[in-house]
């Protein structure tokens, strides 16, 4: 479930406001041990465990991310979120995900999972934003240290929740720790507002914190790990003619498995 989160958040995707060009942004993905004094959960450890050799593969990823209006294209060195090295992944406002293959001349088309069901069993996220006022300078631009505090619930009934340990989790917590540019915020606020998957979470709330130029996620489905993204290269582009597009002559086959929340139509 969180994974999905996670996955989300790494590939939103909406329109809100006109852009006056695109943005291009590389990135790259770090994935550590860390300490901690707090003795972990013992169900979130052992998932942890898991989830972190899955994880691992996606290590050192460098990642080419570009945001148009309404749409963001991306293309990563390794494989992520079940799709091989080298997929472009194009995610459009109205919850369309295209994976394109350019070894294979192949693509998918499918949709963004569908959270609002998440939402009717009670698995809203509570967000807290704190504003720190802690600035620097990344890349030429100031930032500021805004950090993102999120509980999750877990909607479990209470006659199976009387069959449990009595130290099985109630909710899962999550902090995202950035550092916001202002001067790329309207990138920012596009990728959140409007994006159905976001709405439904309820996240539309922490859409103008600015854009992350850097960005660390700790979790309990990931004890004693931790997530950075760095971004190493950011600009404003205007994309060549078709760049959000499957090009043409290219196969259309179903999306792998585990990928996006259902199958949609054929055609660009």
């Amino acid at each position: 479930m969180v994974r999905r989160v996670l996955a989300v958040v790494t590939l939103l995707a909406c329109a809100v406001v006109p852009l006056s060009a695109d943005l291009r942004v590389v990135s790259k993905l770090e994935i550590r041990k860390v300490e901690s004094t707090e003795a972990p959960n013992p169900f979130f450890a052992m998932l942890g465990q898991a989830m972190a050799q899955q994880m691992e593969l996606m290590n050192g990823a460098e990642t080419t991310t570009t945001i148009g209006d309404g749409v963001i294209r991306t293309e990563a060195s390794k494989p992520m979120g079940g799709m091989p090295a080298g997929t472009i992944t194009i995610l459009r406002s109205d919850g369309t995900m295209i994976g394109i293959n350019t070894t294979e001349k192949t693509y998918f088309r499918t949709r963004m999972p569908d959270m609002s069901a998440m939402v009717a069993a009670g698995i809203k996220p509570i967000i807290t934003v704190t504003r720190t006022g802690e600035f620097s300078t990344l890349l030429g631009q100031r930032v500021e240290r805004v950090v993102l505090d999120m509980r999750m619930p877990l909607p479990i009934p209470a006659e199976a929740r009387a069959q449990m340990p009595p130290e099985f989790p109630t909710e899962v917590a999550m902090t995202i720790e950035n550092w916001t540019a202002e001067a790329y915020k309207a990138y920012g606020t596009q990728m959140i507002k409007g994006n159905p998957a976001m709405a439904a979470l309820g996240l539309g709330e922490v859409a103008d914190i600015g854009f992350a130029m850097r960005q660390i996620v700790r979790t309990q489905m990931m004890a004693g790990y931790e997530m950075e993204t760095s971004v190493t290269s950011v600009s404003e582009i205007s994309a060549p003619a078709g760049f959000f597009d499957v090009p043409e002559g290219f196969t259309e086959v179903p999306p792998p498995a585990g990928v996006g929340g259902g199958r949609g139509g054929r055609g660009r």
